[in-house]
């Protein structure tokens, strides 16, 4: 996947599988600002979702939160 843009940042999922099945949501924030790029994963405390899509979609929410909460 190429990325949602999101404000000034690109938002990538890249959620994980778990031996004990489901999915571990997980997120990259991506800023570039000129020739510097920043990323911040996104993971949230314990939490799985069944399916690699329903996981991917709450990464980003939990993502846009994060950058809604950077100012």
């Amino acid at each position: 996947m190429q990325g949602i843009p999101y404000k000034k940042y690109l938002i990538r999922p890249d959620s994980q599988s778990l031996r004990s099945k489901g999915w571990m949501p997980r997120a990259w924030v991506i800023l570039q600002a000129g020739p510097r790029r920043a990323q911040q994963a996104i993971l949230p405390d314990k939490e799985t979702r069944p399916t690699r899509e329903q996981a991917n979609q709450y990464a980003v929410e939990l993502a846009k939160r994060w950058i809604d909460e950077q100012g």
